[in-house]
């Protein structure tokens, strides 16, 4: 953007230069004519051509002179002119990316100067509710939200430059073991952070496409999106040993859930924050091997009809690449097939793999090191990182 303004600040020094230009060059007839005295007038025939002439270099002026001015005012407009604004302040500039009840656009807020990404959502949405109160640097912050119509509305979001890791898997296939425990910590910092507020927060949709990439490559800044299938563990909803029901069976993307979420009965399943350490498992096992632990080359609905998730009884590791047995471990954890087998949230943020002092290479300087050191502190000091 500061690279953009300069550009901006570059093209309108130059109009300006040239209208001075300009004004050094206006005909002196241009001001207001004074009356024709009577020797002026028996001259008249004599001067006819200059005359001419002055006129002619006054019309050119003009037509420089109003060139200019539009230029000037229109300039960027113009580039833009067949995108629509939305809330007479969000500039759409393209489609960044479509989901089954939603699209993203990439726009620029007119009134603070920034470019943000617009999600229009084809129904009622309320991710806003839950999104709106969430403020880690680990997140991708919500700075707004309106309807459109009856049947849709807008939620404006930080806009991140980069690409998110579902697309950055599909570029390398995988990645280092470093690159990937460096947004794994990042990944579990949010999380710790998400139950650590009143109410806590389960994402429920944690995958590589909701991992965003800030600066597009494995060893930066990671945030995460999309809440739209998130669950609020109210009071209401929520206790310590049962956990939650799961209102909305099929949601989801598959590969990435756990076996409760599967269990068919006459209730609904419960579930807890060990949905999200389910896919943090997932999320580790892909970036390490390029290929998901469960269900690798299935379809959502063969996933289903097979029962893949219910059958994950145990992970399997191939050969290659090399891996530690610590990773190893760790995944095993998050991936335990009983939920009560399975660490929580609290404990996969105090997990012996992620802590500094098990890998001194870690510095607490860079992204990874600080999302660790802060699991240690509460959900402010979270925050602050």
């Amino acid at each position: 953007l500061f690279r953009q303004q300069e550009r901006i600040n570059s093209q309108r020094e130059e109009i300006e230069r040239q209208r001075k230009m300009l004004a050094k060059r206006k005909p002196p007839a241009m001001g207001q004519t004074p009356p024709a005295s009577t020797e002026q007038k028996q001259r008249k025939n004599k001067t006819n051509g200059a005359e001419n002439e002055t006129c002619a270099v006054a019309v050119i002026y003009c037509a420089e002179d109003i060139i200019i001015s539009v230029f000037l005012n229109c300039v960027f407009l113009t580039r833009f002119k067949d995108h629509p604004t939305l809330n007479d302040r969000y500039l759409l500039l393209h489609l960044l990316g479509r989901g089954g009840f939603s699209e993203v656009y990439k726009a620029f807020d007119l009134t603070e100067q920034r470019y943000v990404a617009v999600k229009i959502h084809q129904h009622a949405c309320r991710e806003y509710r839950i999104h709106k109160e969430l403020d880690h640097p680990r997140i991708v912050k919500l700075y707004d939200y309106f309807s459109l119509d009856t049947d849709s509305f807008c939620t404006v979001l930080e806009y991140c430059e980069g690409n998110d890791l579902d697309f950055y898997l599909k570029q390398h296939k995988l990645m280092s073991e470093k690159e990937a425990r460096s947004i794994i910590m990042q990944i579990v910092n949010a999380l710790k952070y998400l139950n650590e507020i009143k109410p806590p927060i389960i994402h429920y949709d944690l995958k590589p496409g909701n991992i965003l990439l800030v600066n597009g490559t494995a060893c930066g800044e990671i945030k995460i999106t999309d809440f739209g299938l998130s669950k609020i563990m109210d009071d209401d909803s929520y206790n310590s040993v049962d956990g939650m029901e799961l209102t909305s069976q099929g949601a989801g993307t598959y590969w990435y859930l756990p076996p409760e979420c599967f269990v068919v009965g006459k209730e609904p399943p419960k579930i807890s924050n060990k949905v999200d350490v389910w896919s943090v498992g997932v999320i580790f096992y892909q970036c390490l091997y390029g290929r998901k632990p469960f269900g690798h080359n299935q379809s959502q609905q063969d996933i289903l009809q097979e029962n893949t998730i219910l059958k994950a009884t145990e992970v399997q590791f191939p050969p290659k690449p090399v891996v530690t047995p610590e990773a190893k471990a760790f995944i095993r954890r998050c991936l335990a097939y009983r939920k009560e087998d399975r660490i929580d949230v609290q404990q996969l943020a105090c997990d012996p793999y992620l802590l500094p002092h098990i890998r001194k290479s870690v510095s607490t300087s860079s992204p990874a090191g600080a999302a660790i050191a802060s699991t240690s502190g509460s959900s402010t000091n979270s925050s602050s990182n």
